[in-house]
């Protein structure tokens, strides 16, 4: 798990520019923070969380669904 971690951390670290900038992962915060305040449903969060990611420039999108099923992989 550590060489997993520390492998994403190095690719992550290596990209020019971040995936998500501070404006968007603001958003996404913010988000997060509101699903335990408002108990939506888990249907209300995905919208949510969809919504904030679709600002995203379609290779980040790209490139952080394609970290995320790869960290989903590893967990599994």
């Amino acid at each position: 798990p550590v060489d997993v971690g520390a492998t994403a951390k190095a690719f992550l670290k290596g990209y020019p520019i971040p995936l998500v900038s501070a404006n968007l992962f603001d958003k996404l915060a913010q988000v997060a923070s509101n699903h335990f305040a408002l108990n939506q449903t888990q249907f209300e969060r995905a919208s949510a969380f969809y919504n904030v990611l679709e600002e995203l420039p379609e290779r980040h999108k790209n490139t952080l669904c394609y970290v995320l099923i790869f960290l989903n992989h590893c967990c599994a």
